[in-house]
């Protein structure tokens, strides 16, 4: 089963079961087709695409069955970044950084990655950022460093007192400039500066930065870059925009080009938690109250002009469903240790039957779970447990509406806010949220159908469309099979639809000019 965090990330399906439980942070870049695994154990791997011989596995081939990097094996992986050359950098915990990939300013691969040690930077990395031809680390002393082609160069401010004893505790970067934040809650960019263009070779600039204007209340704790426009986060979970506005990036009704800082507020948002954005996009991604994430800018190919809510609550699937290229804005991190005590033991507590106070019946098989925790996760059992029906005084209750595979993951998605379902059975499920009313899960149901549909498997889902009156994805499968027709019709499921089915579908494509003569 395919952990819930990497549900929406189709690079991981084939891994095996025992890998997957084994998986302590993956890293998704490139054109979203290559990936790195590293486990709990101490193992890396590279899986996918290896153009420039991206993966580090000692060849240029790909490979879709994970192959060891042996030179990061037992290496206590921090964080990876790479750049848009494939030029792939990783840190230590010890803050050691490794390179493999592109070969900068050379048409060279580097197959397997080699130690990166440059004389100017006398302190453990603690954090690397990238944009399209240049790297960014930060160490533990709050300096930075910023190279390109190889050449490394200490940013060292020389034309103003103010700069001279800067303390970084924040680096990020867009497509070609970079931008940092200090433990006073200050913000300094370089913008206009044509850092990271590959004609030119970093050692070459005079980096100067200028800080950018803010009032004397604004405490900055956090930024996040994308291609060129930047998003910040105050402490006080404030958000502020500015760049570029061109595919509505900033969520604000302005021109395109060198919009100021900008404070943007949503109701519905509410205070920010946490942001998130790409250098290789022009999406921009927030959390806000309750972990509701919302998304704006340019959205698979769409521009939003202001913040949407989605159903997800986390930044990396936004990243996933969203973003093009479909790649990783940071590492993603597995630690059950993260989750509060609250987390696991709910999740524990699912099918418990030494502590359960009901049992629910479905095709005669029992599933055990507790009547305060569906009242307080679903509007459908608070109104039954209310006092009125008379399932209030039951301890078993007996279902037939929905098979029990579908009605127990709803079970445990009132506990984990986890679907762990094929994609043919979130169809039905669909229908369940549907019937009680559950919008949220409706909507997660829908984004995983969306993202899940192919040729081959289009005319399964629009048959268990149809079956389940899920109107809005029997739409959506329509769509998509006039939009691959010859491959849908060549798939081996194409001639199981029902008589009236492949009638409709026929007819739509008739209609649409498929059919030309």
């Amino acid at each position: 089963m395919i952990p819930q965090k990497l549900r929406f990330w189709p690079i991981f399906d084939r891994l095996k079961p025992e890998m997957l439980l084994n998986i302590h942070m993956v890293f998704v870049y490139g054109k979203g087709t290559s990936a790195l695994i590293v486990t709990h154990d101490k193992m890396v791997y590279g899986l996918g695409n290896n153009e420039s011989g991206c993966l580090g596995i000692g060849t240029s081939s790909d490979t879709w069955v994970p192959q060891e990097v042996k030179e990061l094996c037992n290496k206590n992986i921090k964080t990876i970044a790479c750049n848009d050359q494939l030029q792939v950098v990783a840190v230590t915990e010890e803050g050691e950084m490794y390179s493999w990939g592109h070969v900068s300013g050379t048409s060279n691969e580097q197959l397997t990655p080699i130690i990166l040690k440059f004389d100017w930077i006398r302190r453990p990395i603690v954090d690397i950022a990238c944009g399209s031809s240049f790297f960014l680390a930060l160490t533990s002393d709050g300096e930075v460093y910023v190279w390109g082609e190889m050449n490394c160069q200490q940013i060292i401010p020389n034309s103003s007192t103010l700069l001279r004893n800067l303390n970084v505790v924040c680096i990020s970067c867009t497509y070609s400039s970079i931008v940092l934040v200090t433990n006073n809650g200050e913000v300094y960019t370089n913008k206009n500066q044509q850092v990271g263009r590959s004609n030119v070779p970093l050692n070459a600039f005079n980096i100067s930065l200028r800080k950018l204007e803010r009032p004397d209340d604004i405490f900055i704790e956090k930024i996040a870059c994308g291609y060129s426009h930047t998003l910040a986060l105050s402490n006080l979970g404030g958000l502020y925009v500015w760049g570029s506005n061109t595919y509505e990036e900033l969520g604000l009704n302005t021109s395109n080009f060198g919009c100021p800082p900008t404070e943007l507020k949503l109701k519905e948002m509410g205070q920010v938690l946490d942001i998130a954005a790409s250098y290789k996009s022009n999406i921009s991604i927030a959390m806000g109250v309750c972990r509701k994430v919302f998304i704006w800018g340019r959205c698979q190919g769409t521009a939003f002009k202001s913040p949407f809510l989605t159903p997800l609550t986390c930044l990396h699937d936004a990243f996933a469903l969203y973003s093009s290229p479909r790649v990783m804005h940071q590492p993603l991190i597995f630690d059950d240790r993260q989750e509060s005590g609250l987390l696991v033991h709910l999740r524990k507590a699912f099918d418990d039957s030494t502590s359960s106070d009901l049992t629910v019946k479905v095709e005669g098989r029992s599933i055990f779970v507790h009547k305060s925790v569906l009242k307080i996760r679903c509007q459908y059992f608070r109104a039954m447990f209310h006092g009125v029906w008379a399932e209030n005084n039951q301890n078993v209750l007996e279902h037939d509406q929905f098979s029990h595979d579908v009605y127990k993951a709803f079970l445990k998605y009132l506990y984990t806010d986890e679907v762990d379902l094929s994609v043919k059975d979130v169809v039905e499920l669909a229908e369940l949220a549907h019937t009680y009313c559950e919008n949220r899960l409706k909507r997660v149901c829908i984004e995983i159908m969306k993202n899940n549909i192919s040729a081959e498997n289009v005319s399964i889902l629009y048959t268990e469309a149809v079956k389940y009156n899920a109107k809005e994805f029997e739409e959506y499968c329509l769509n998509f099979t006039l939009k691959h027709m010859t491959k849908a019709i060549l798939s081996p499921h194409f001639f199981e639809l029902n008589r009236s089915l492949m009638k409709t579908v026929l007819i739509r494509a008739a209609e649409a000019g498929v059919f030309k003569t």
